[in-house]
C-alpha cells in the first residue's frame, strides 16, 4: 500500500501541531511549578516586596493614581524604613 504525499504531509503537520501544543503545555506546567516554588520561599517574597516598594515605587504610584494626598504618601515612605 502506498501513501500519497498529501496524506503524509497532513500527518506531519498534525504531528507538528500536536508536538507544539504538548511543548506549550509542558512549559506552562514547568513555569507554574517554578512560580509556586518561588512564591513559597519567604526570602523571594521579601525580595519582591523590597523591589516593588523600593526601586519600583509601586506603592507611591498606586497612591498617586488613586488621588491620595501627600500625607498618605509620606506615611508609606516611613513604613518602608
Amino acid at each position: 500500500m502506498s501513501l500519497s504525499l498529501e496524506y503524509i504531509g497532513e500527518l506531519l503537520v498534525t504531528n507538528h501541531k500536536q508536538s507544539i501544543l504538548s511543548a506549550d503545555m509542558d512549559a506552562l506546567a514547568a513555569h507554574t511549578v517554578m512560580s509556586n516554588q518561588a512564591l513559597d520561599c519567604q526570602r523571594i517574597r521579601d525580595g519582591l516586596k523590597e523591589i516593588l516598594l523600593g526601586p519600583a515605587r509601586l506603592n507611591e504610584r498606586r497612591r498617586g493614581s488613586a488621588g491620595l494626598d501627600s500625607v498618605d504618601t509620606q506615611m508609606s515612605e516611613n513604613a518602608r524604613k
